[in-house]
């Protein structure tokens, strides 16, 4: 699977801060119903919405190309924080930007 924040095709968008460069381990033993992610790197996405973006692995469809293999939305992924949040505070001074402060 490929985390994508955009559609899966035909410009698949992957997402910054996934391991494995947004793309999980190949399907495990399961049948092929389970994939995971690199536990050894960080997986810290920004929250949001993303689309699952599924490569058939076929003869004729080789997964290599991330961008051209993992055209076929299987599922959406909800990741809740973090966030990129800017704030300023100045000695003295109210800080500016705080609301809403999520995280």
């Amino acid at each position: 699977l490929a985390i994508s924040s955009q559609s899966c095709s035909p410009s698949l968008q992957l997402v910054e801060r996934v391991p494995g460069g947004g793309v999980s381990e190949g399907a495990n033993h399961t049948a092929g119903q389970e994939y995971a992610w690199d536990i050894s790197e960080h997986f810290a996405p920004e929250g949001g919405l993303y689309k699952l973006c599924w490569c058939a692995n076929l003869a004729s469809a080789r997964c290599h190309n991330v961008a051209d293999a993992f055209k076929i939305e299987s599922g959406r992924l909800r990741i809740i924080g973090p966030g990129v949040h800017e704030f300023w505070c100045i000695r003295g001074r109210p800080c500016v930007g705080l609301k809403p402060f999520e995280g």
